[in-house]
């Protein structure tokens, strides 16, 4: 029996010293290549779509920490990643993928509670730099809008 783990090879009759590496194409592993690389783009239309109404935020890019998030240009580097049949530039271009999907990810996080706290009573310029305290304080933040929100739909079905 063989599984596939990547584009690793791992057969029951196969010892550890005779494990390879194959670079043949498997269609699963380019479907996957492709999803991510789309996820973040899709992750990049949604952070522009929430900039205007945030303003800028000043926070370093957690795959870039030299540049302000804002600043990173996914497109110019989604235009220069290609799926590679090369062992090492698959690798290479997948984990930076990867890590360009974590980057925009936070960054949205940071833009969503930014959202958010533009919304609420309390407001600071301080944007969590974090992802565990992004997340956290973004939770909190939607648990009180969603509170609002009940409050204000309660108060509205009273008249």
């Amino acid at each position: 029996t063989t599984v596939l783990c990547g584009i690793l090879h791992f057969s029951s009759s196969s010892s550890m010293a005779d494990l390879e590496m194959h670079a043949e194409v498997q269609p699963e592993v380019k479907l996957n290549f492709d999803s991510l690389k789309h996820d973040v783009a899709t992750l990049q239309s949604c952070i522009s779509e929430l900039l205007p109404t945030v303003g800028k935020i000043h926070a370093s890019s957690w795959r870039f920490p030299e540049i302000c998030s804002s600043e990173v240009n996914t497109k110019k580097l989604l235009d220069k990643i290609a799926y590679s049949e090369d062992e090492k530039k698959f690798t290479a271009t997948r984990t930076l993928l990867m890590e360009l999907t974590i980057d925009r990810l936070v960054f949205l996080i940071q833009c969503t509670f930014k959202l958010l706290e533009c919304c609420g009573d309390e407001q600071s310029n301080v944007v969590p730099l974090t992802l565990g305290s992004a997340v956290r304080k973004l939770t909190k933040q939607a648990l009180r809008a969603s509170q609002n929100f009940t409050a204000i739909k309660q108060q509205v079905l009273m008249y």
